[in-house]
């Protein structure tokens, strides 16, 4: 529950949590960390990237891996 429209609580954002009911601001995952989905209460909700998936700080999500013509990770 970040922030308010309309008087009304909003799930926090991806790569953001709150574990506290009616709050009116969101917690950042630990770097390297992001959600799965939008609304995130518990900390433990921040995961790694999975496999194929690389963090991106510029947006907090994972982002595709990058491969070359033979199949490296660029």
């Amino acid at each position: 529950a970040s922030g308010l429209a309309s008087n009304e609580c909003t799930g926090c954002p991806i790569s953001q949590y709150q574990p506290a009911p009616a709050s009116l601001s969101c917690l950042q995952c630990p770097s390297g960390h992001t959600t799965n989905s939008t609304g995130t209460i518990p900390e433990t909700g921040c995961t790694g990237c999975p496999a194929g998936k690389h963090f991106l700080n510029t947006t907090g999500a994972c982002m595709d891996c990058l491969l070359d013509e033979e199949g490296l990770l660029l």
